[in-house]
């Protein structure tokens, strides 16, 4: 099992980008989190099969109309994202 988290940047907010990666992550069947780093950047933790982890990121900027992406950083983990399935959390500024 593999750990990678994900920082995203752009205009993410307020196109549906969570319920995207939601969708694809439970389609893959990935655990773990997306959640709001601050208005324009997105951290995403994702564990599963190095395949399956693969087409996430190959997917990740077909997202929804009006997203636009302007950087993304992955790394690897060495720890686990914590969680038994994938989940949103949201965060109000």
């Amino acid at each position: 099992m593999k750990t990678i988290k994900i920082v995203l940047q752009g205009v993410i907010r307020g196109t549906g980008f969570k319920a995207y990666i939601y969708l694809l992550a439970k389609s893959l069947r990935l655990k773990g989190y997306i959640m709001d780093i601050d208005e324009e950047k997105e951290l995403t933790c994702v564990e599963g099969d190095e395949g399956q982890i693969n087409m996430f990121l190959d997917s990740l900027n077909k997202g929804p109309p009006f997203t636009l992406i302007n950087s993304v950083t992955v790394s690897e983990s060495h720890e686990s994202c914590h969680t038994s399935e994938f989940e949103i959390y949201y965060r109000e500024f």
